[in-house]
């Protein structure tokens, strides 16, 4: 149905980016990756500083077995934004299984003075290291990733508890917070609902600020901040 909503609207309006961005995102999880390609090419070609649709127009590529014109689209997109979270780890998780593990190191150990716990990253470091004879620093970010990992099964027992009790704000805040640290990606989500379930706790909204900082947006980041200092200072 929505599929069919889409190019409705695409139809009357072609110009629409919104139509045109839900149908290419619904496109892919469709599995429709010619589809989705075609509207990615358009989309960014119409808006080239759009690096979110750059970064789906290479997971498209991918499922096609593009690999080398998705690792070009990867690396245009570090060109723009350097120490972008997720084009960085795809780019480093592609070479990895193509066994340049210098490579990923140089991609990856940039990103760990902010992720120092994320347990993908390490455990991408971990396997560069172990590849190349460096058996100490593999060691370490092993060891890091084991014990990220246990928080990780933690977090999941806690996600289990507060779909039985969805009023435990500071338990959605803890959830949050945890995937902050050990798989930030998955932060939002929780962080949105730890806000709304908080809405006078400075700590929500200072967790969305980091949040808002490790993706790049710098302006949120300081409106979040800003929440937070500014509820502490009511308190």
């Amino acid at each position: 149905d929505a599929e069919v909503f889409f190019e409705r609207a695409i139809a009357k309006d072609p110009t629409l980016p919104r139509a045109r961005q839900g149908l290419a995102r619904l496109s892919l999880e469709l599995n429709k990756n010619d589809q989705a390609l075609a509207l990615y090419d358009e989309i960014v070609a119409a808006a080239p500083d759009d690096l979110d649709s750059q970064l789906l127009r290479c997971a498209c590529l991918f499922d096609l077995r593009r690999d080398d014109d998705a690792i070009v689209g990867l690396r245009t997109i570090l060109a723009a934004d350097e120490f972008n979270f997720a084009a960085r780890h795809s780019l480093a998780s592609r070479l990895a299984e193509r066994g340049e593990q210098r490579q990923v190191i140089e991609l990856v150990e940039p990103l760990m003075k902010t992720f120092p716990d994320d347990v993908s990253l390490n455990y991408l470091l971990a396997s560069a290291y172990t590849e190349i004879g460096e058996t100490t620093l593999a060691e370490t970010h092993l060891q890091t990733h084991l014990d990220g990992r246990a928080q990780l099964d933690e977090l999941g027992r806690m996600k289990r508890r507060l779909s039985v009790n969805q009023s435990d704000g500071e338990g959605i805040l803890r959830l949050a917070t945890g995937y902050l640290r050990y798989q930030w990606d998955e932060a939002e989500i929780w962080l949105v609902k730890a806000i709304n379930a908080l809405p006078e706790s400075p700590a929500a909204y200072r967790a969305m600020s980091e949040y808002q900082m490790k993706r790049g947006d710098q302006r949120r980041a300081k409106e979040y901040a800003k929440a937070a200092d500014t509820l502490l200072n009511l308190q």
